[in-house]
């Protein structure tokens, strides 16, 4: 994207530029969402090999998600949790091939949790998931470290009063290359 700050926003200028004169209205696919989980991914795969991760790939995610989604397809609503989420990406694969199984797509059947330890992907899964037009409400994400804590669920932020945090599944890819 350039090496200085004026180098990069000439960029981010010429990328909004270009994107702007892409025609979105009457297609057949949002145009727009696949630009963007695009341009996710790319940004997750240079940042995650820069550091030593790499990212769920598309295909073995979307594999993942149909397997789950037809496994839970006959509940209504279902809470996923994914405590390693790098971008993010695996849960909403998980999400929309749920919403395929239900009548109203309007309504959205699935909360979302997630934990990263690293901050650019602890912002990336957030960003991911609001960008997707998820309700505030069913996304909840934390900057956490998996092995060190639980998810941390009290009422009234008093830790005398734990819920325990009970979703219908976990998933995860992690970073094995790490050093644990």
């Amino acid at each position: 994207m350039g090496t200085t700050t004026q180098d990069q926003n000439t960029t981010v200028n010429k990328l909004i530029e270009i994107i702007s004169e892409i025609p979105t209205r009457k297609q057949e696919y949002d145009v727009l969402g696949f630009i963007y989980e695009y341009l996710i991914a790319r940004f997750a795969s240079t940042a995650g090999k820069k550091s030593g991760e790499f990212y769920t790939p598309h295909e073995v995610s979307v594999l993942m998600s149909k397997i789950i989604a037809f496994y839970l397809k006959d509940r209504e609503k279902i809470k996923i949790y994914d405590p390693t989420s790098g971008s993010g990406s695996l849960l909403l694969n998980i999400g929309q091939e749920f919403k395929k199984y239900k009548e109203n797509a309007d309504l959205n059947p699935v909360t979302y949790y997630a934990q990263e330890i690293k901050d650019d992907a602890y912002n990336l899964t957030k960003m991911n998931l609001i960008m997707k037009d998820i309700n505030i409400a069913d996304i909840n994400v934390r900057k956490g470290d998996t092995l060190e804590d639980d998810w941390p669920i009290f009422k009234n932020n008093d830790p005398s009063q734990y819920e325990f945090l009970a979703v219908d599944a976990v998933v995860s890819n992690p970073p094995y290359s790490q050093k644990w």
